[in-house]
């Protein structure tokens, strides 16, 4: 609550009290109707980035001419602003011009200190350079706050008592910073301490790995075991004969098939290294790449565990926003408008060169060509020479280039409104794709048949290739949908597509009735990146942080074992019982091999830079999360209501008259049948009896009426 009011106070600052140490944020953060750093930036419908005061003043984007409408806060953009560095106030000093006219200019004798533009009125309000008044109230009137100590020894109004105060306020300030030095080296030895037990816990975890490994290597070699044994007792058994007996094992056989069918995705780790949003990913048998607002492209080794950070690339001037690989050479695009290459054998930069006006927002490469997009532009470039070859201008109306594509020697590039088909030897716009709302895409992916293209609303658009056709989905964010890629399942051709979202989301669709199949919500921000290599699915979100997810895909192992099961038990049902309880044996084996599987499937792997020992993977599969949206609410008022009308608003009755008795008042009978009781244990016993019968003559006298009533109920029942 503290930072956003602070943004808030500075965003209604005026511009011209804030002067930057850095004159190249002027550029790209500049706001293109008022021309001056953003303030409050918001993202308009039409995905471009104002003010918010300008987008109230301004009727139509000067970019595509459509009217505006602020859609949601650019939070990045702010928070990027808001760490730019700027100089106090009080290291200037105003100097005339002409007339009334004041400029600002340099103070040599001035506050030295650059700080972040969040922390800036801070710092104003502490700074030691700031302008005060003399105490004594003499002629100087503009003294800085670190220069009144020394002032008040020479100044001709000062007091003799004024200097004993001045030298008490200083030991009272010596002894407060002897105080807070100790309260510091207690937190050192504490920081200490805790530095210690990490690399014990450091220490353990890698003897849990091990163990981890060690129990894998059994594991599999239980399961080739079994499969020798399935195998032999498949050679020994008859093989079904009848066409019943082969209708019955096909059967089976398709059953088994379709229960396990489709990607799992298992999350096994966290890489922690980036320090801003990450845009891009781009994953290898071997490495993954990754490029984020931190304006670095960052090597993880995916070999073996414990997965490490093999380098880090520094070079660009911006955020890097795009990545492609060549062989052993990649390609990365930035902000700051150029492209870099990079050696992957020793992680060092080739060359670099500026390739747009503006931020390359992807990458693709095809046949030695390299493909890069940006504001309505698509550039081919000679990825030996790294000449231009080609420059494709498109219409202003479509917007940004924003995604590259390489399908059948083609280009697919998505923007608003269309999905532009770019052939790579006449390097022209040979089709399109027109979607059917104005909608701006950002993600792509294909199969054999179909087309898919997430979208700035949420949506997954899908295209049927042969007849140009947009076909009905159900597939559906919550917000943007960043990345897109399709995944095999299994052997028989099924495939699902997945997908990644700013609702924090990751989700499986399956491609046969394209619902959604599983659900995982673990990043703790927007996913703005999605990649996948035979192995990994690999995302990348707005805390900085890398999700690596695993790709279960052992179901055709199992559904063996199954086959192989059914193959016997169908066969040799109508055998002897030996071979049936013989065969029921080693079904019951397959099933609890099965579940073993499904136990070591469930157990995360760790490793030093994740968090996954922390998790339960069952809540990665969730088909509804969501509640009512007005369910709390609603039976919160309703409570509300009843304890008004019952506490407070009701009249009394007989339930209130009742309350306010005694138990022997409302239940006589009962009163009456214990004091009976009572009497006689009394008697027997040779103890005295009079305050009972007093008591039961009261009673009787009391409620005599009511006692009789209850007998006469009694009779008649």
């Amino acid at each position: 609550m503290a930072e956003t009011n602070l943004h808030k106070s500075l965003s209604n600052s005026s511009q011209e009290d804030i002067i930057y140490v850095d004159e190249q944020y002027n550029s790209p953060f500049k706001c293109p109707i008022c021309r001056r750093i953003f303030r409050d930036p918001v993202i308009t419908q039409c995905g471009h980035t104002f003010c918010r005061k300008c987008t109230s003043s301004a009727i139509l984007c000067p970019y595509d001419q459509q009217a505006l409408q602020t859609f949601v806060s650019n939070y990045i953009v702010a928070e990027q602003i808001n760490s730019f560095l700027v100089w106090c106030k009080y290291a200037f000093k105003k100097s005339p011009v002409t007339g009334n006219d004041m400029k600002s200019e340099r103070d040599e004798h001035g506050c030295p200190v650059k700080i972040p533009l969040s922390r800036k009125k801070e710092h104003e309000d502490e700074c030691t350079y700031r302008l005060a008044p003399c105490p004594n109230g003499c002629a100087y009137s503009n003294l800085r706050q670190k220069d009144i100590y020394n002032h008040l020894h020479v100044c001709p109004n000062r007091q003799p008592s004024q200097f004993q105060f001045t030298i008490n306020t200083s030991n009272d300030q010596s002894q407060i910073l002897q105080q807070e030095l100790i309260l510091k080296i207690s937190q050192i030895d504490f920081l200490v301490n805790t530095c210690k037990q990490l690399t014990g816990t450091v220490a353990m975890m890698r003897n849990e790995i091990d163990t981890l490994k060690i129990n894998q290597e059994a594991l599999c070699s239980r399961n080739d075991l079994l499969l020798s044994e399935l195998m032999k007792t498949k050679q020994t058994s008859p093989i079904p004969t009848t066409i019943d007996e082969q209708e019955s094992v096909r059967n089976h056989d398709s059953d088994d098939e379709n229960e396990l069918s489709t990607v799992i995705l298992r999350c096994n780790g966290t890489f922690t290294g980036h320090s801003d949003t990450v845009w891009c990913l781009y994953a290898l048998d071997d490495v993954l790449l990754s490029g984020s607002s931190d304006k670095t492209v960052k090597v993880w080794n995916l070999r073996e565990t414990p997965y490490t950070n093999l380098a880090t690339l520094h070079g660009h001037e911006e955020g890097v926003l795009s990545l492609t690989v060549k062989e052993r050479t990649a390609f990365s695009g930035s902000v700051d408008k150029s492209i870099f290459v990079w050696n992957l054998n020793d992680y060092k930069k080739t060359t670099s060169f500026v390739a747009h006006t503006d931020p390359v927002c992807s990458l693709t490469q095809y046949d030695n060509h390299l493909y890069s997009s940006s504001n309505r532009c698509l550039k081919v470039w000679d990825m030996q020479t790294l000449e231009l070859i080609n420059e494709i201008q498109t219409d202003s109306r479509n917007g940004w280039l924003r995604i590259l594509m390489q399908r059948d020697k083609c280009i697919y590039a998505g923007c608003r409104r269309v999905i532009k088909v770019f052939d790579t030897v006449t390097h022209q716009i040979s089709f399109e794709f027109e979607l059917p709302t104005n909608d701006s895409i950002y993600s792509l992916t294909h199969s054999d048949t179909l087309l898919f293209a997430g979208a700035l609303s949420g949506t997954i658009y899908i295209w049927d290739i042969r007849a140009n056709r947009c076909l009905e989905t159900t597939c559906q964010h919550d917000a943007t949908v960043h990345g897109l890629c399709m995944l095999s399942a299994d052997n028989s051709n099924k495939s699902n597509l997945i997908s990644a979202s700013s609702d924090q989301t990751i989700r499986v669709w399956s491609m046969d009735t394209f619902d959604q199949v599983q659900y995982d919500d673990r990043h703790e921000a927007e996913v703005t990146a999605l990649h996948a290599n035979v192995r990994h699915i690999m995302t990348g979100a707005a805390d900085a942080k890398i999700k690596m997810q695993h790709l279960y895909l052992s179901s055709v192992k199992v559904n063996l074992t199954k086959r192989f099961v059914n193959l016997i038990f169908f066969r040799t049902k109508t055998n002897t019982p030996i071979v049936s309880k013989a065969t029921q044996d080693i079904k019951e084996a397959a099933k609890e091999h099965v579940r073993e599987l499904r136990r070591e499937f469930d157990r995360p792997i760790k490793f030093s830079t994740s968090r996954a020992k922390y998790w339960d993977t069952a809540d990665s599969i969730v088909f509804n999360r969501h509640i009512g949206k007005f369910t709390r609410p609603v039976l919160i008022v309703t409570v509300l209501i009843n304890m008004f009308y019952w506490g407070y608003y009701r009249e009394e009755n007989d339930i209130d008259e009742m309350l306010s008795l005694e138990a022997w008042q409302i239940f006589p009978r009962l009163n009456l049948e214990y004091l009976k009781v009572a009497e006689r244990q009394y008697r027997e016993a040779g103890l005295d009896t009079s305050q009972i019968e007093v008591k039961k003559k009261m009673i009787q006298d009391l409620f005599q009426p009511q006692l009789n009533e209850e007998v006469r109920v009694k009779i008649v029942k």
